[in-house]
């Protein structure tokens, strides 16, 4: 007999696959590891015209005291034991993740299942991006000052909106069944 929760996997895994081709998938829904030293890391081409949500996670360590950690958005500020979205006396976001050499304001969330917003703080360090493909690759990068003292990465993912669309939808129906 096949448990309902492997049967459930199938499915998803099923339709999946039947609504995005598997090179979109390698193609789209990348775990893309952006290093804190700076360097650029290059995405895929993503299609003209498709809205895609980027999603960043993760904290790095970005100077050798031992509570220095960023996201992509927000940094710990040591000295006031508080996270912060912008380092005073910064031209730039400093210690923030770039797209294409440009800063965004990544939207948070302050709980998980609340929506993202502006100018929030993540406690998960997870944060997303809407974005509309112009048929080129996306460059990530971390700013900072300085690079010497950094360490660790951040983790994004490409997804194209209709994918979100329908693990939000599964997610629920999966919710409804357990019941």
């Amino acid at each position: 007999m096949v448990s309902e929760s492997k049967f459930t996997i199938v499915v998803v895994t099923t339709t999946a696959f039947l609504l995005f081709p598997t090179s979109q998938i390698k193609a789209q829904m990348l775990d893309i590891q952006v290093p804190s030293n700076g360097t650029p890391v290059i995405s895929s081409v993503l299609e003209a015209g498709k809205e895609y949500e980027i999603w960043v996670e993760e904290t790095y360590s970005y100077c050798y005291t031992p509570n220095g950690f960023a996201d992509a958005e927000w940094s710990y500020d040591t000295a006031n034991n508080i996270w912060i979205e912008h380092i005073v006396g910064f031209t730039k976001d400093n210690q923030d993740l770039f797209i294409n050499n440009t800063e965004y304001d990544w939207l948070g969330r302050e709980n998980v299942g609340e929506d993202f917003t502006l100018h929030t703080f993540s406690p998960d360090h997870i944060y997303k991006l809407p974005w509309m493909g112009q048929g080129e690759p996306l460059e990530f990068h971390i700013y900072d000052e300085y690079y010497g003292d950094n360490s660790g990465t951040l983790t994004v993912n490409i997804i194209p909106e209709p994918a979100t669309l329908l693990l939000l939808t599964l997610g629920g129906l999966l919710l409804r069944r357990r019941k």
